[in-house]
């Protein structure tokens, strides 16, 4: 058997309610390595029990992550986790990519990629939302 050493980007997700937990799910049965944190450790226990890594702050998503995907219900909550004290782009490496899926805003997203720029980190805005009762592998949008 010819077994190939797993070449998929690492991903870290912050936030893991209704849409960042099957959003996870999905890429961990794609075969990706996924890094998690959320406010509750409890929302990622089905996460973990698949092969997640659980790590206990945003940050540290940020040192482990080759893409960083986060999926929080506020402007406010991104930028605290994004830029605010002891950030995840603090920690986030040259040639990473930080995509967020949450519903932000235009003023945070600029602010956040004028800080990225000049350190070589790639910003992506890609809200997503789908009804709460939406089963795992729903289309979402």
């Amino acid at each position: 058997m010819n077994h190939k050493p797993n070449t998929l980007p690492t991903i870290g997700l912050i936030g893991l309610g209704n849409l960042g937990n099957p959003m996870a799910v999905s890429a961990i049965s794609n075969g990706y390595k996924m890094v998690v944190h959320s406010l509750d450790k409890n929302e990622a226990a089905n996460l973990i029990a698949l092969g997640a890594q659980w790590v206990d702050t945003p940050a540290e998503v940020g040192a482990s992550s080759d893409v960083v995907i986060t999926v929080l219900p506020t402007p406010k909550h991104v930028r605290e986790v994004m830029i605010g004290n002891g950030g995840v782009l603090e920690k986030m490496k040259r040639d990473t990519t930080f995509i967020d899926m949450s519903t932000s805003s235009v003023d945070i997203a600029n602010e956040i990629k004028t800080l990225a720029d000049p350190r070589g980190i790639a910003v992506l805005e890609a809200p997503v939302s789908f009804l709460a009762k939406a089963p795992i592998g729903a289309s979402r949008t």
